[in-house]
């Protein structure tokens, strides 16, 4: 585990490009709830791996209201590929280091970047033309204020080594570069066959009247799609 630790340092270390301020972040509101699914592979491209996707729960869409004061004051993801945290294999093993440990952080700081992408696409929505103006150094403040939040509602431990680790990470030159890229919309848009499982996916989740469990498995048009997260607010 040192040995680890002291690699991750040394990559935070060399990476540091924002500034990432944990004692001056204020903790904000998270609302709705946090739904993501893996398709097996459902395109061309993912392989044998499949995909990750959040899917916006009807009704109880998750949001993310920030301190007062801040521009945009509220946050609200929608469907989109994701991995969660984007943490190397071998260190997922060690507590705070699973791509979901920091589940609506992740989507958050994720919707930001797959928003960002589009903002220059001729039907880029309101929310993600938020990100039009948004400074990189702001993507580090709102997930420093994300975890400051779901560490005040104790939904995770207290700053520990894994958040230091991985916020550094997120403020790095290769964060930068990704958020430069306005003109990208379609490197994140679903493919034909995975809006057809989400569309499939949102009409049950109107109607369902049972917990949704992670780990219940479904074949929806001939995908093997597994709900991976659930976290309610």
């Amino acid at each position: 585990m040192q040995r680890l630790g002291a690699i991750f340092m040394a990559l935070a270390g060399l990476s540091g490009c924002a500034e990432v301020d944990f004692e001056s972040a204020r903790a904000g509101e998270f609302d709705g709830a946090v739904s993501v699914y893996w398709l097996e592979q459902s395109t061309a491209g993912s392989g044998s791996g499949g995909r990750f996707v959040y899917v916006p729960v009807p009704g109880f869409e998750l949001r993310f209201i920030r301190p007062e004061g801040s521009v945009p004051a509220v946050i609200a993801p929608g469907v989109m590929y994701t991995d969660g945290g984007s943490i190397p294999r071998v260190a997922q093993a060690f507590r705070g280091f699973s791509p979901w440990s920091y589940g609506p952080v992740y989507i958050v700081h994720d919707w930001l970047f797959a928003a960002r992408r589009c903002v220059q696409d001729p039907e880029a929505t309101p929310e993600q033309l938020k990100t039009r103006d948004m400074a990189f150094q702001e993507t580090v403040d709102i997930f420093v204020e994300t975890l400051k939040t779901l560490e005040r509602d104790r939904r995770i431990v207290a700053r520990d080594f894994s958040q230091d680790t991985v916020a550094s990470a997120i403020a790095g030159p290769i964060s930068r570069n990704l958020w430069a890229r306005t003109d990208a919309c379609d490197e994140n848009r679903l493919s034909p066959r995975d809006q057809a499982v989400v569309d499939r996916i949102l009409q049950q989740q109107k109607t369902l009247r049972t917990a949704r469990v992670p780990g219940q498995e479904q074949v929806i048009e001939g995908v093997r799609v597994r709900l991976v997260d659930t976290i309610s607010f």
